[in-house]
């Protein structure tokens, strides 16, 4: 009797792996903090997705930006949670759905202090995914050609915003932690709703700073633009952790022969 005990208790045992193995992972809840403890599947995603604030007010934010989403991910439903080194920051999981087209979305999360972020923990289609938090501006993405692991932030500068009629300006600080400078390069999307007041049809270097390396055509959407610090004896191209660099862009909703974008 003892030994068919202990056979039936094996082949409920088994039987229990089986279904945990089948089981949809969405039945697991997020644990905010620990998702490195998961399995991440690359099933949608081969890389960790750049995960920033939304709009910002008096340091707190309702929202958080999804960047480089792959084609395979679209349309998916997603949950997510940002979470702080102590734990979550939320009282419960969020839950969306991707966009079915372009490669940003702008998600909806209970009010959060930005600078209490340690991450964000995500699942699409109830697989993990790998995010990488930043707190530069929406909209924009730095990177360093030469060394792609090495880490590049946009933010923008307090009091840099003015908005008048059809027109903008906007002014972002360039930061790095390399310690030996390193030659930095920014895309703009200026299709981000959260960053511009509207779809710049021209857009001009107004800090006399910025090289154009490439753009999208006029009749795409999103609608981006990639710059790189002017190559000059001021060193506008090069960044450390104790040198930044600043620029300013002015963006209009009317064509304009502008020197960045100029769309009729």
């Amino acid at each position: 009797m003892k030994r068919l005990t202990l056979a039936s208790g094996f082949v409920v045992l088994v039987l229990a792996m089986i279904g945990l193995r089948g089981a949809d992972a969405a039945t697991l809840p997020l644990n905010a903090g620990r998702l490195a403890a998961f399995t991440i599947s690359d099933r949608c995603a081969t890389a960790a997705l750049p995960v920033t604030p939304g709009t910002v007010v008096a340091g707190k934010s309702t929202q958080v930006v999804v960047a480089e989403i792959p084609p395979a991910c679209l349309g998916r439903p997603v949950t997510l949670r940002p979470f702080a080194a102590a734990g979550a920051l939320t009282a419960a999981d969020v839950t969306a759905t991707l966009p079915t087209a372009g490669t940003r979305a702008t998600l909806s999360v209970p009010s959060y202090t930005v600078t209490q972020v340690s991450g964000v923990a995500m699942t699409a289609s109830t697989w993990g995914l790998a995010t990488r938090w930043t707190t530069g501006a929406p909209g924009l993405t730095c990177t360093i050609p030469a060394n792609p692991s090495v880490t590049c932030t946009v933010t923008g500068t307090d009091g840099s915003e003015s908005f008048i009629g059809w027109t903008y300006n906007r002014s972002f600080r360039v930061t790095t932690s390399s310690t030996t400078p390193v030659a930095w390069q920014v895309t703009i999307d200026l299709s981000d709703t959260t960053q511009f007041p509207f779809v710049a049809r021209s857009l001009d270097d107004a800090s006399n700073s910025l090289d154009l390396v490439s753009a999208t055509s006029c009749s795409t959407s999103p609608r981006t633009v990639t710059v790189r610090g002017t190559v000059n004896g001021a060193g506008d191209n090069l960044i450390s952790v104790t040198d930044p660099e600043e620029f300013r862009i002015t963006g209009r909703a009317y064509w304009t022969n502008a020197d960045l974008i100029a769309c009729f």
